[in-house]
């Protein structure tokens, strides 16, 4: 699933808190009290809906009328030290504070063979925890965390590559050796390249890329990145857990929560970075096309193309148009990739419990959850900068030190940004139908509202630079002239003239698109537990489970339709029908402990995702998957423990029809494939 409106089919929670923004990917966890793990679809115990299942990370809780601590120190090579630890404060006989905390710092093992080593991390995080028994039937958690990283580890790791000879796809889809992509498959590169126009030579930027003989080091640990990797993270969390028994069996709890998360990435775009001077300007270039681009850059003979570095993430204008601390001259053709998004939540949620003597009784709850986003994608290359400046008019109005030229290179972004609201209800009713057999049936109702405003843009927003002043503006297609500074600026001003429209399917281009997307669906579980009195076990468990899963559709990452009218713009829910049969034993005296279990997931318009056209497509399917899994645990005595672990699985998709975008003749030898 590719898209900021897709949803994960593992719903993460961290103290029963969905969370759809998590920084599973960079945190470390410490100070645990238990990890719940519920497979299959959910949506009826808590949180929000979930068709593949559930992890429910469970901090430590404040204990009362107990001085606790521990610290753990570790120190290894690379520098590695790591620091973590927790301590329960009693504050009186109803109060009780804890705090846990761990802190991270490793040099890196990869090395760059262009510069320092890589892949080190820089991290933190610290939680504050208090309990607050306010009387003896009612209990207040409030759960704080701050984490943070600024590492130099890259997004993305090492790349391998069959390199394609044709430049059709950079690299073949068969064979995953160490070359370098063949860069004449990217548009930097093709844009840079003599086959543009090499009649007049100016274009020859690079001098081989695609030598399948260097940019790409054999070893995994060794790369070669034009731009060291900058990697920066963080997030704030806090919720307020309320729970409450009354005298008549009935309980309540809620939780609140809040959380704002911040994740950026910025690195070499494909880490294979060519030799020095393998990109350097031709001769004569200056002096025949732009001298005053060259004389705002700096440029000569033999030098480097500017590559923006996006020093402001939200509103820089690229290298063309930017400052001097927005670029920096490459001589390798490397790169620069960055990717960065904000999020906020917010979330609350309301459980009703009963605790009758009774066979029945049952659990109603509410949800509701804010969420906003906002995310960009840049690509600046000097493989985009290059031709710009070949083309810019170094002569505008007769002044010789203004040009014009296009800005920015390529831009995904979301500034306005990703909204959804989530509201559910749930719950489960429990029936006791005899001392060996319980029936558990749950029901859920979920509604998504989502709402996206994006744009891409690609070359195609003029601009006029003065030199003396370094002062950018944008020239309107009706003969205007508006300052600008930042790209929302640009953008405002070519819409103001109508060189853009809102309109996606509009010819002209785009400001934002705007898509608005709801969804509602009915789901549910039946549940049959039979505890059978057998002679051969010491407690036995044998169940049947339906459940019925849904995830909300989406909106498809935005696209120029104007380049690419044929792309879908959004993709549909997601449902699925799961089956499972089981047992569960307890045999040898409690030493030996065996579980095995039969499933079926019959996927209707399962969500799949592929990188189309610059951007991110998702498209559905059905898909049939069915498997059976056994477990063994054998504890013969305190010194031993034996696992055993044994899994099928048979998968099947249903009737589709796609593209893959990495082997589009299929594998056929008798197909020659151009490309546009």
């Amino acid at each position: 699933m590719t898209a900021t409106s897709g949803d994960s089919g593992v719903g993460m929670h961290i103290n029963d808190v969905y969370l759809n923004s998590p920084r599973i990917f960079e945190t470390e966890y410490y100070d645990m009290e238990q990890v719940e793990v519920l497979r299959g679809p959910q949506g009826t115990l808590f949180g929000r809906n979930a068709t593949g299942g559930v992890v429910n990370l469970k901090t430590a809780r404040p204990v009362l009328d107990e001085l606790l601590y521990d610290i753990d120190m570790q120190v290894g090579n690379f520098s590695h030290k790591k620091i973590k630890g927790s301590v329960n404060i009693p504050i009186n006989d109803r109060m009780a504070a804890r705090f846990a905390g761990i802190w991270l710092d490793r040099d890196g093992y990869t090395d760059n063979l262009l510069g320092g080593d890589i892949d080190g991390r820089d991290q933190w995080s610290a939680r504050g925890s208090f309990r607050w028994e306010i009387g003896d039937n009612t209990v207040l958690d409030i759960i704080g965390h701050r984490f943070e990283e600024d590492s130099n580890r890259s997004r993305s790791q090492k790349q391998l590559c069959n390199q394609d000879p044709s430049a059709v796809l950079g690299c073949t889809p068969d064979t995953l050796p160490t070359e370098p992509i063949n860069s004449f498959a990217t548009a930097g590169t093709l844009l840079s390249s003599n086959l543009l126009l090499g009649p007049l030579g100016v274009f020859d930027f690079f001098n081989n890329p695609a030598d399948p003989n260097f940019g790409n080091p054999s070893d995994l640990r060794k790369v070669r990145l034009g731009f060291e990797p900058e990697y920066y993270a963080d997030e704030d969390f806090i919720m307020l857990d309320l729970q409450h028994e009354f005298d008549n069996g009935f309980s309540f709890s809620m939780i609140a929560a809040h959380q704002e998360t911040e994740v950026e990435s910025r690195q070499d775009y494909n880490g294979t970075a060519g030799n020095e001077g393998d990109a350097a300007i031709p001769f004569g270039f200056c002096e025949a096309f732009s001298p005053a681009a060259c004389t705002y850059f700096g440029l000569s003979t033999g030098s480097g193309v500017p590559v923006s570095l996006v020093a402001d993430r939200d509103t820089s204008l690229g290298a063309i148009a930017g400052t001097p601390d927005e670029f920096a001259l490459s001589t390798r053709g490397a790169a620069v990739d960055l990717s960065n998004a904000i999020s906020e939540q917010d979330s609350v949620e309301i459980q009703f419990r009963s605790g009758f003597d009774g066979p029945i009784n049952f659990m109603v709850a509410g949800f509701w959850m804010q969420f906003e986003s906002a995310t960009n994608y840049f690509v600046q290359a000097p493989g985009l900068d290059y031709p710009t400046i070949v083309l810019a008019n170094g002569a505008f109005a007769g002044n010789p030190n203004q040009f014009i030229a296009l800005a920015p290179g390529y831009f995904n972004n979301e500034t306005e940004g990703y909204e959804l609201d989530s509201q559910g209800i749930f719950g489960e009713l429990y029936w006791d139908i005899n001392d060996t057999m319980k029936l558990t049936f749950g029901l859920r109702w979920n509604k998504d509202e989502k709402s996206v405003q994006d744009r891409q843009v690609f070359l195609n927003v003029p601009v006029l630079v003065d030199v003396p002043t370094r002062t950018t503006t944008f020239l309107g297609s009706d003969g205007s002239a508006t300052p600008v500074t930042t790209i929302d600026e640009l953008i405002a001003a070519a819409a103001a003239v109508g060189d853009y429209d809102a309109d996606p399917n509009t010819a002209g281009g785009q400001v934002y698109r705007q898509f608005d997307a709801e969804w509602d669906e009915y789901t549910g579980r039946i549940v049959l537990d039979w505890t059978p009195d057998v002679s051969f076990t010491d407690e036995t468990l044998v169940y049947f489970s339906y459940a019925k899963g849904f995830k909300g559709g989406g909106i498809n990452p935005a696209i120029d339709t104007n380049l690419f009218p044929g792309t879908a713009t959004t993709f549909e829910p997601e449902d699925i029908n799961a089956f499972e049969v089981g047992t569960k034993n307890t045999l040898l005296d409690g030493t030996l402990q065996f579980n095995a279990s039969i499933f079926s997931y019959d996927y209707s318009g399962l969500q799949i995702g592929k990188i189309v056209n610059r951007t991110a497509v998702n498209e559905n399917t059905d898909a049939d998957i069915f498997g059976a899994e056994a477990e063994f645990l054998w504890v013969p005595n305190e010194n031993w423990q034996l696992n055993a672990a044994f899994s099928y699985l048979d998968t099947e998709l249903g009737d589709t029809a796609t593209i893959d975008p990495r082997d589009p003749t299929q594998g056929r030898q008798d197909v020659s494939l151009y490309k546009d």
